[in-house]
């Protein structure tokens, strides 16, 4: 089965629990999405070595405990602050990663990558 299927029957999965509104089914596919994202990226891009890469799974892998953390937040606070930090980190991650990425890109288009 491709990762993008299992990402399409995760979400549907999802929605369905949303519909439903079964908190069973949600509490299992919810930290999925993520999950089946992180699995679809790490499948498409094995050939890859790259630090940008790495950015990019540390922030899913974060996002992924930020929603988990998030999911038990009203049995105690100390869950929800967890997954604020989770997700804080999630973001920075993801901050560095296209800084870095648009730094690369803008160099290149000014012809000034070979100097550095």
């Amino acid at each position: 089965m491709k990762p993008a299927y299992i990402f399409i029957i995760v979400v549907a999965c999802y929605f369905l629990g949303m519909i439903l509104r079964q908190d069973a089914i949600q509490l299992i596919f919810k930290p999925l999405l993520v999950s089946s994202l992180l699995f679809y990226f790490v499948v498409n891009t094995k050939q890859v070595k790259s630090t940008l890469k790495k950015w990019t799974i540390s922030a899913l892998i974060f996002s992924v405990a930020g929603d988990t953390l998030l999911m038990f937040a009203n049995v105690k606070e100390l869950f929800f602050m967890l997954g604020l930090c989770a997700f804080l980190v999630a973001h920075l991650f993801t901050s560095i990663h296209f800084t870095k990425y648009a730094r690369i890109t803008i160099l290149r288009a000014n012809g000034m990558w070979r100097s550095l």
